[in-house]
């Protein structure tokens, strides 16, 4: 989240971002906060940019929960597909409040395991 405003300040005319897979693989269980406070970072800077989120590509280990996320600490992980969800939502939640030049590819599909 904190590299929201140093990405910002570079100047560029086209942003890309993969974000999430090293959450799923470090456990974690939510990714659209960091992403929402990344491209806040990015838009106070740049407000016009084109910028592209780009989902997580394919893992092996894709469909097995990872991390605790419940409440209560008695397990419960995320899948990738769980992941990808929330950024899907966030993309879209900002595309919907008026961010025109946001875009969103699916990362699962642009890789096969065996590339």
């Amino acid at each position: 989240p904190r590299h929201g405003p140093a990405l910002g300040a570079i100047p560029a005319d086209l942003i890309s971002m993969l974000i999430g897979t090293n959450d799923y693989g470090g456990g974690n269980c939510e990714v659209a906060a960091g992403l929402s406070e990344t491209l806040n970072g990015i838009r106070e800077a740049q407000p016009d940019v084109p910028l592209v989120v780009i989902t997580m590509l394919v893992r092996r280990e894709a469909g097995d929960p990872h991390g605790d996320c419940s409440s209560d600490g008695g397990g419960g992980g995320v899948t990738l597909e769980q992941l990808r969800e929330q950024l899907r939502r966030e993309v879209n939640r900002r595309i919907h409040a008026g961010d025109r030049n946001l875009h969103l590819v699916e990362g699962g599909g642009l890789l096969s395991l065996g590339d």
